[in-house]
């Protein structure tokens, strides 16, 4: 189908994400996987330490579920 793959992950900030905040995620994959949807959700109470990402992106198209995961955690490696 021509529908965009969507991929759905929890994040646990690390060393990596100790400077992330719920809209710099948002924005960096916004800005790298152009995606028809996102939610970006803080599931560690407000303190910015775990979150849930829900993405479709027509980037995934073809992709496995471990790149897809992997595409995501790369750009918020950054």
């Amino acid at each position: 189908s021509s529908r965009p793959r969507s991929v759905s992950l929890s994040m646990k900030q690390s060393r990596a994400f100790s400077e992330a905040k719920q809209p710099i995620i948002e924005k960096k994959l916004r800005e790298r996987l152009s995606p028809t949807s996102i939610d970006v959700e803080d599931i560690s109470g407000g303190c910015g330490a775990m979150f849930r990402i829900n993405i479709a992106s027509p980037h995934f198209k073809g992709q496995s579920l471990v790149k897809q995961h992997r595409m995501v955690y790369d750009i918020l490696k950054e």
